[in-house]
């Protein structure tokens, strides 16, 4: 929400969030493990596109919410 909140541009804070989110999740996997998994580049993969999909849900709020403020029905 961070991403969608600052960065404007609909695709770029949502590839940023993905890119955010896989990272994190690697990481912890990496803190927990001691090691990295040997499945790790498949995990990157699987990771990176739910990621990107719950992005991209999460934000639609904001996308509409921007389009309405700057393109104001006239009445």
């Amino acid at each position: 929400m961070i991403f969608h909140w600052r960065i404007r541009n609909y695709m770029r804070a949502s590839c940023g969030a993905a890119l955010v989110a896989t990272i994190a999740f690697q990481v912890v996997g990496f803190i927990h493990l001691g090691r990295l998994d040997a499945f790790f580049l498949v995990a990157l993969v699987t990771g990176g596109v739910l990621g990107l999909t719950v992005a991209f849900i999460v934000g639609v709020p904001f996308l509409i919410t921007r389009r309405k403020a700057e393109n104001p029905r006239p009445r």
